[in-house]
């Protein structure tokens, strides 16, 4: 079986990131450090790919529920009451800045993307912030991981199949601990 290319890997990228600010359970993390560790000299443009993928995901949410109740957040894969919650007293506090809080608290964009839109942020101010707190975190997410493949290009190649085994089960676990907690609040 061939390796894909890299133009699938930054198709991939950004539909991932797309469709995560939508309604995909799984954040855009999970993808970009596999394809920055193994290539790493393209990390920028994944990097890009997942803003540019996130931005019109967001956008693409905020718009639905800024005009209709068809996307119910409650009923999305992973999404709890008190992350809903959590997120509009943030919303009710600081207006579009509470995006801030995203990057951190572990919260589902799509539910920013989401509140945003009901709670009729303004649309602007809102993607900016989400721009720069989530671009910020891919951005760190990329380059720890480009670092990763750029230092340890050989143990990378060999290993790779288990390295991203170990990754899926890693990242699996977060995101378990990370549901669970938002069960308990």
């Amino acid at each position: 079986m061939s390796e894909p290319t890299i133009e699938a890997l930054m198709f991939l990228v950004f539909v991932w990131a797309f469709f995560e600010a939508i309604a995909w359970p799984v954040m855009p993390d999970a993808i970009l450090v596999p394809v920055c560790v193994t290539q790493p000299g393209h990390s920028g443009e994944f990097l890009g790919l997942a803003v540019l993928g996130m931005a019109c995901g967001g956008a693409i949410t905020y718009w639905i529920t800024a005009r209709s109740n068809w996307l119910k957040l409650q009923r999305l894969p992973l999404v709890r009451k008190s992350m809903i919650e959590q997120a509009t007293i943030w919303f009710e506090k600081e207006g579009p800045r509470a995006v801030l809080h995203q990057a951190l608290s572990a919260l589902p964009f799509k539910v920013f993307a989401g509140l945003a839109g009901e709670l009729n942020i303004p649309f602007i101010p809102f993607l900016t912030f989400a721009i720069l707190v989530r671009g910020a975190r891919f951005a760190v997410v990329a380059a720890l991981s480009a670092m990763g493949g750029t230092l340890l290009p050989g143990f990378v190649r060999e290993n790779g199949a288990v390295l991203l085994i170990v990754w899926v089960l890693v990242f699996g676990l977060g995101l378990a601990g990370t549901v669970r907690y938002w069960e308990r609040r």
